[in-house]
């Protein structure tokens, strides 16, 4: 499979430019996101948005007031067909994005319905969990259009910082990164954490600092030049 043949990839990218423009005033992006979520074209018919905010117990405080970048992006990945197909044409129409819808995922990673909030519900967050995450939608971009000492070092403090968001690890933090520039930041999420070391000869450990994803990404594209990083995601899928 070509590069060419990733068609989503600029779509993804559209996407990612478009929501950091919401970045210091999102009112209007979460009124989008829950509107699409609520429509009966996305959610299942006569059940309620699974976006809403809940305690350790259940207790249901009602919708998010705010989102995280990366939840956006998996509106339209945790559901699949006329459902992903509604969401992205939505959501793609919100944020200005010109490049077409993707009829084709192949080499995007999965995300589970039950874990595409990539933050806790209101019992286990912190109050700046969600400008953590904005934060490094900011660096991540910054980073891969302009590669410099500085860049680097904010994207790496980025990295790190987001590490400390409930239910963000290695694996959901380098897919979030691969969906906002898939041509330069890898996924190392479960399937590529054994595809990478098994098959490309790449160690991985379980837990990374940003320096240390930098690192495999490098040797990555040291090792393996011929591969981008949406086909070795591909790969890993095939091989699992």
């Amino acid at each position: 499979m070509t590069q060419e043949q990733f068609e989503w990839i600029p779509f993804f990218e559209e996407i990612a430019d478009g929501l950091l423009r919401h970045k210091d005033d999102r009112t209007a992006l979460v009124e989008k996101f829950h509107e699409i979520a609520d429509n009966e074209e996305y959610r299942k018919r006569g059940s309620p948005t699974v976006y809403h905010d809940r305690n350790g117990y259940g207790k249901i405080y009602g919708q998010l007031k705010d989102i995280a970048p990366f939840t956006a992006i998996g509106l339209y990945l945790r559901v699949r067909n006329e459902k992903q197909r509604y969401a992205a044409k939505k959501l793609a129409k919100f944020l200005q994005v010109k490049a077409s819808v993707p009829d084709c995922y192949k080499g995007v990673p999965s995300v589970q319905p039950t874990r595409s909030w990539f933050f806790a519900s209101r019992k286990g967050r912190k109050n700046d969990d969600f400008e953590i995450l904005w934060a490094l939608l900011e660096k991540s971009i910054n980073f891969s259009n302009k590669q410099n000492d500085k860049t680097k070092k904010e994207f790496i403090a980025a990295f790190d910082e987001a590490l400390t968001v409930n239910q963000i690890a290695r694996s959901s933090l380098t897919k979030c990164l691969f969906f906002v520039r898939p041509r330069f930041f890898p996924t190392l999420d479960e399937l590529s954490f054994k595809y990478i070391p098994n098959k490309l000869g790449i160690p991985i450990k379980r837990v990374i600092t940003g320096k240390e994803y930098l690192e495999i990404k490098d040797l990555l594209q040291e090792k393996h030049p011929k591969l981008s990083f949406a086909k070795i995601s591909r790969e890993a899928y095939l091989s699992r």
